[in-house]
């Protein structure tokens, strides 16, 4: 049977209750970004964690800068910090090479190589670093599987607080790490942490969650989209995060679900922070859950949310036409008191938005030491907006943007030196940074724009070999096939309106680009299994 998505003479929703044309079939979600979302194409190319940040450089090596205490640099040995970018090295002298992705948690790092392994590096207290020990590593190791052989055939991984997120290309998930409330979803695990990777489980304890198509890892809890575009959630509760409507903890997957207690639906990206989690949808509006007592949810309240509510921008109306989402925080830290958090949003028009926590200026709004309750858009220190952006990242009190030519822009709490500009000064608008140009690919902010042609693509999931149509249209056509980073893997030029596309032998998830000479159609994901 054919998987199909229609896509009728209608871009994405521009307007709170506006119809939204977009069917989306089992099969096939067209955008789904991993813990500290970036834009699609761009996923895992930048990642910050709790006072430290790394960047994959164009030549697919990486550079790291900020807090060391636990090696979770990469670079070989513990210090304290580094506030000039630093190599990762995958042995001594020799630069960790063939990163795919990227992803930093509280003290450790999770590096996705592209021939589907994991490398970890840094704290491991906990066994979060999956190589079954709980030795911290200053040089990344391989993340080991549960036949004691290297962790393979991984799509996307998400670092959290103290856990790590593994998404298999046969969407299941594997997890390891604290476990203590319940963020690996494992119920024989009896909430105890493991030092080997372990299924999650499904809403029944027991079969693996299967259709993940989207992973997020926060301080204690974990997301997990699935490809119906519905999101489950575990692990800690306490402020709502989970969105189920409860406070209660949980060590089995749950819904997220809506105020009136349905599934909470269409979601096409998600992230989450400390104690609050996002969702894009697929009409480009953001929801936001949990924890809002400095703003975070964006919704103008300081009130905590149980199921989630809609994002506003500063002018009280709704935030529209995103592309990709972060969620920050304290990032594995327990603390007493108020915590710190806040969300940041990469528009269709390549400008940025934050709400929330302003402590050190993480924001990037000019401005230092406010909470903000409704989103506004983030600046360059002449106080004009940012712009070209296509990927983005929210950490402790950090934001981080990457513009199209690759360059890393900072904003906010630099104590460490984790902006990577050579001092320890904080920072209050989006500021350049002296990290190596990030990996950045042309299948960034593709923008939704009025394609009246069906889209079919067939089988999807497919073994390899599939079919991309384009019905009602019977001239020359463009597609690029992409990794989830935005590598092209393949680039084919023929006639409509059909085109055959074999990835035979490279099980994994990946981005299908089709252009025609009139339009480029939103991206479409393909899961290649074994």
């Amino acid at each position: 049977m054919k998987t199909l998505v229609t896509l009728e003479k209608a871009s994405l929703s521009r307007g709170y209750g506006e119809a939204t044309i977009w069917k989306s079939p089992l099969h096939l979600v067209m955008i789904a970004a991993a813990f500290l979302s970036v834009t699609l194409g761009q996923e895992g190319i930048i990642s910050a964690g709790y006072q430290f940040t790394v960047v994959i450089c164009r030549d697919g090596t990486a550079r790291a800068a900020g807090d060391n205490s636990q090696g979770q640099l990469g670079a070989g040995s513990p210090d304290p910090y580094r506030a000039t970018p630093i190599q990762v090295i995958q042995s001594p002298g020799v630069a960790l090479s063939n990163i795919k992705a990227v992803s930093a948690g509280g003290w450790h790092t999770l590096f996705l190589l592209e021939d589907g392994t994991v490398r970890a590096v840094g704290d491991n207290y906990y066994g979060q670093l999956g190589d079954t020990t709980t030795t911290d590593r200053n040089i990344p190791v391989p993340v080991l599987g549960p036949n004691n052989a290297p962790l393979n055939n991984i799509v996307a991984v998400s670092a959290g607080g103290r856990h790590s997120l593994f998404l298999a290309a046969d969407s299941t998930v594997w997890a390891v790490g604290n476990n203590y409330n319940g963020q690996l979803g494992d119920p024989a695990t009896n909430n105890q942490s493991v030092r080997r990777v372990v299924k999650v489980k499904g809403p029944d304890g027991t079969s693996p969650l299967r259709g993940v198509i989207a992973i997020a890892a926060g301080s204690w809890h974990s997301l997990f989209l699935t490809k119906d575009g519905r999101v489950w959630a575990t692990g800690r509760n306490d402020e709502g995060q989970l969105g189920d409507g409860t406070t209660q903890n949980r060590r089995i997957v749950v819904p997220v679900v809506k105020a009136d207690g349905s599934p909470f639906d269409s979601v096409i990206a998600i992230a989450a922070g400390d104690e609050h989690s996002l969702f894009l949808r697929q009409d480009g509006s953001v929801w936001a859950v949990g924890y809002n007592a400095v703003g975070q949810l964006g919704d103008g309240t300081l009130q905590r949310r149980l199921t989630p509510v809609r994002v506003k921008m500063n002018d009280g109306s709704f935030l529209t036409n995103v592309q990709a989402i972060a969620a920050g925080g304290e990032i594995g830290v327990i603390t007493s008191g108020t915590v710190w958090g806040h969300s940041v949003f990469l528009r269709q028009d390549g400008t940025v938005w934050s709400v929330g926590s302003n402590h050190d200026g993480e924001l990037g709004v000019g401005t230092t030491g406010n909470t903000i309750r409704l989103a506004q858009q983030v600046l360059k220190p002449d106080s004009t907006p940012l712009t070209n952006v296509v990927a983005i990242v929210a950490s402790r009190r950090n934001s981080y943007f990457v513009t199209s030519d690759g360059t890393v822009f900072a904003s906010g709490d630099n104590w460490r030196g984790q902006q990577g500009n050579g001092t320890t000064s904080d920072t209050r608008f989006a500021t350049p940074t002296n990290f190596c140009l990030a990996r950045v690919s042309g299948a960034s902010s593709l923008p939704f724009e009025k394609p009246s042609y069906r889209v079919n693509i067939f089988p999807n999931p497919t073994s390899g070999l599939f079919t991309v149509e384009l019905g009602g249209y019977d001239e020359s056509l463009e597609i690029r096939v992409l990794d989830l980073t935005g590598r092209e893997i393949q680039h084919l030029r023929g006639q409509g309106p059909t085109f055959s596309v074999d990835l035979t032998g490279r099980p994994g998830v990946y981005v299908v680009e089709v252009r025609t000479r009139g339009a480029v159609l939103p991206p479409v994901k393909v899961v290649v299994t074994e």
